[in-house]
């Protein structure tokens, strides 16, 4: 995400912090000021909101790690001060893995909650809160450090639990409803059951005053939506088949082809990537995007071989393939460029991401 930078990696995966982050640290700093609180005071402030968003960190990865037994990889989990978000590859397909996986992280709070519950019985803090909790009285304010997590940690499990799709708890919804309706009629009902709670959190915001309420309202509503026509999408690309998709004449370029000449064809606007075939055995060994391209242009680098700018040994995709199953393989594979096969294991044409996007758009028109 454009903004962020990495702070770890763990278990194979990039922990990113968006810089927005900082204005939160700010508005600590800013309310213990106005307030006239002690510096220790505002630090532990601080210290409280890293070990909050520690939790934060621990639920995406009860997402990732569990998505990751499923073979869906996750390309990164950012953190902002709304809160935080694992990148995956894609959702299971399988209801109940996608359940699993969307379960999974209000289930890490839940055990963080039960692993510092003994907090409650062996310091005075603890029972004193703990008699708090009981008598219901307010405890919105002056929480105890620990008592603190446990208390947000089930306000985060039972809030990402709400049946408001694309949260964890509107994704369950959608994954029950799959099993017996499909993931397309599915994910279109928990989405308006989504934007309906969204509706009322924002009726809530406005009558109450919460601005933050408001934010994740309107924020649920459009999301809820945009998930609903992905859905759509991937529906459309699995009943499609990758030849019709496929782009039968196309230019060969060999590695010692200078990018010279690969840019002269792209200025021409006819292609933009490019599959590079070895000049004596003429086996495919590669291809070149147009942002190699490009940035040979920028360097002033035209004279370099082709060899120097071109992704070793893309995958091969069949015409048989699903589209949506070669447009998965190009998302995730670092060619914009890939060779299309038939059954005789025949090279036939190739297909990119620009052919997969008039395709779409041909959809929509027809």
């Amino acid at each position: 995400m454009r903004g962020s930078f990495r702070i770890a990696k763990i278990f194979g995966i990039p922990v990113e912090l968006h810089w927005t982050f900082a204005l939160l640290f700010l508005w600590i700093i800013y309310i213990g000021y106005g307030n006239g609180d002690h510096w220790r005071d505002t630090l532990w402030n601080i210290l409280f909101v890293i070990s909050l968003f520690v939790c934060v960190v621990l639920h995406e990865f009860g997402h990732a790690l569990t998505a990751r037994k499923f073979g869906v990889q996750t390309r990164d989990i950012i953190l902002s001060p709304i809160g935080g978000i694992a990148r995956l590859d894609r959702l299971p397909e399988k209801p109940f893995q996608e359940f699993l996986v969307a379960a999974a992280g209000p289930a890490v709070n839940v055990v963080i909650a039960l692993l510092l519950s003994p907090y409650f019985f062996i310091s005075e803090e603890g029972k004193w809160f703990w008699n708090e909790i009981i008598a219901g009285r307010s405890i919105g304010e002056g929480l105890p450090f620990l008592g603190g997590l446990i208390f947000l940690n089930i306000v985060l499990a039972v809030f990402n639990l709400l049946p408001a799709f694309p949260m964890d708890g509107g994704r369950i919804l959608r994954a029950l409803l799959a099993i017996r309706m499909g993931r397309t009629k599915a994910t279109r009902i928990a989405s308006l059951i989504g934007q309906g709670i969204a509706v009322l959190l924002v009726i809530y915001a406005i009558t109450s005053g919460s601005i933050w309420t408001a934010f994740i309202g309107i924020f649920v509503f459009l999301t809820a939506g945009q998930e609903y026509q992905a859905t759509k999408t991937d529906a459309l690309l699995a009943a499609h088949a990758t030849v019709e998709i496929t782009r039968a004449n196309f230019t060969k370029l060999s590695p010692s082809n200078t990018m010279f000449a690969a840019a002269s064809i792209l200025r021409q606007g006819l292609e933009r990537s490019f599959l590079i075939f070895d000049e004596v055995t003429g086996q495919l060994t590669g291809s070149l995007s147009e942002n190699s391209i490009v940035h040979a242009i920028k360097t002033n680098a035209l004279d370099a071989p082709v060899e120097a700018f071109m992704q070793p040994d893309p995958p091969r995709v069949f015409a048989g393939d699903s589209i949506k199953e070669t447009y998965e393989l190009l998302y995730r594979s670092p060619h914009d460029i890939l060779p299309v096969y038939n059954i005789e294991n025949e090279l036939i044409g190739v297909t990119d991401l620009a052919m997969l996007n008039h395709f779409l758009v041909l959809q929509k028109k027809l």
